[in-house]
């Protein structure tokens, strides 16, 4: 004879299947939030960067006639001036596209070049894309220095007893 205590009582075990049956459902959801949330982490990011070129605004600067001041009223601030010719003006900006852990990749970047003569009058004006753009491998080279490399510990006790103690001066300082 089975002990009262442990013989199932009528619909005792609906309630325990009932139980498990509201585990089950919750993990899933926690589950499948999770996995939501994971994926929401790889969609891809898109970023701008530099200047949005305002076509109206570009299209009201005139060369020969608009000026640097014109042009600043109507474009701002340049992202850059010519470095060996300050009498260039460029608007650069660029999109790019990151996903996850990757390397930004370059969707579009629009260049404006604005020239002025010395008195400062629009004499061009040069749009470029990123079709004209062109890629250049940078050099990983060093410049040799003279000397040898010293390591952390030969720099920090080198210079033990090299110092001269300070002269005492009578002025008191």
């Amino acid at each position: 004879m089975v002990p009262a205590r442990t013989r199932p009582v009528r619909g005792e075990w609906g309630i325990v299947k009932i139980q498990v049956a509201h585990r089950l459902v919750l993990t899933a959801t926690l589950g499948a939030a999770l996995v939501l949330i994971g994926a929401g982490g790889c969609a891809p990011v898109r970023d701008s960067r530099g200047y949005i070129l305002n076509e109206r605004a570009l299209a009201t600067i005139t060369p020969g006639r608009d000026t640097r001041t014109t042009v600043l009223t109507a474009l701002g601030t340049p992202t850059a001036v010519g470095t060996f010719q300050a009498n260039s003006w460029y608007y650069i900006g660029t999109q790019t596209e990151t996903v996850a852990y990757k390397e930004p990749v370059v969707l579009d970047q629009q260049v404006v070049a604005i020239a002025f003569t010395d008195g400062g009058v629009v004499t061009d004006i040069h749009r470029y894309s990123l079709a004209d753009a062109i890629k250049i491998n940078p050099t990983d080279r060093e410049t040799p220095t003279r000397g040898r490399e010293m390591s952390l510990l030969e720099q920090l006790l080198g210079n033990i007893g090299r110092f001269n103690p300070r002269p005492e001066t009578n002025d008191g300082f």
